[in-house]
């Protein structure tokens, strides 16, 4: 009796597992996540006419694996925090340089890429970094 049980349980198991799949959970061949394709928001169309139409500078909130340092663990920004950035970077930066030397030279010499991360960037050994300016003209 052990030995039919145990020569007919593997039969059994792989009918259960070939008759329980169905056409319902077929993987699909394109990934349901998309960095390109996402709806703007609000928010995007502001950032569009505040920072991209007159500077031409990229204002990133939405997180990119690209953007961030590989050697740091970090995480993506909150959009309520991206707003607040924004806003002060434009209140207490663009227009002060505005103001101060002109449009134009604001748009020739500010930095063309804001990359907003929503915490330090944590090493496994401990350390962390608070931001980054490359070369004048990414800051993270």
């Amino acid at each position: 009796m052990k030995k039919f049980l145990l020569s007919v349980l593997p039969l059994v198991a792989l009918s259960l597992g070939v008759t329980s799949c169905d056409d319902d959970n077929v993987i699909q061949s394109e990934s349901i996540i998309s960095v390109d394709a996402y709806m703007q928001n609000k928010f995007d169309k502001w950032l569009d006419l505040h920072y991209v139409l007159p500077y031409n500078i990229q204002f990133k909130y939405r997180y990119e694996e690209i953007e961030a340092d590989y050697d740091y663990y970090s995480v993506p920004a909150k959009i309520e925090n991206a707003i607040k950035m924004a806003h002060l970077v434009e209140y207490l930066c663009v227009e002060t340089y505005d103001e101060v030397a002109s449009v134009d030279f604001t748009r020739r010499y500010f930095p063309k890429e804001f990359f907003l991360i929503g915490e330090w960037q944590y090493r496994n050994n401990g350390t962390m970094t608070l931001g980054t300016a490359e070369g004048g003209r990414k800051i993270v």
